[in-house]
């Protein structure tokens, strides 16, 4: 039973730590992208503001490259406000 239980709390430590670092991949990428969005088409000297919070992932999108893709488009709407 104590192996039971040993191998359940490792096997949710690992999970939980793998979704907090796609959290972080998704996060940076929001970041990034928001930053980009901002400043397209405005030129080389623009300076984005800090982006804001980024929304809750969807199923599959909790990477870099989904988070990069919903903070673009938020930029620009953002931006050209």
């Amino acid at each position: 039973m104590k192996i039971i239980l040993s191998a359940f709390f490792i096997l949710t430590a690992l999970t939980a730590n793998s979704s907090l670092n796609g959290y972080k991949e998704y996060k940076e990428g929001f970041e990034n992208g928001y930053k980009s969005g901002w400043c397209y088409n405005k030129g080389a000297g623009c300076y984005a503001p800090y982006p804001p919070y980024p929304p809750y992932p969807k199923y599959n999108e909790d990477n870099y490259q989904g988070g990069y893709n919903k903070g673009f488009l938020q930029g620009i709407s953002e931006g050209n406000k």
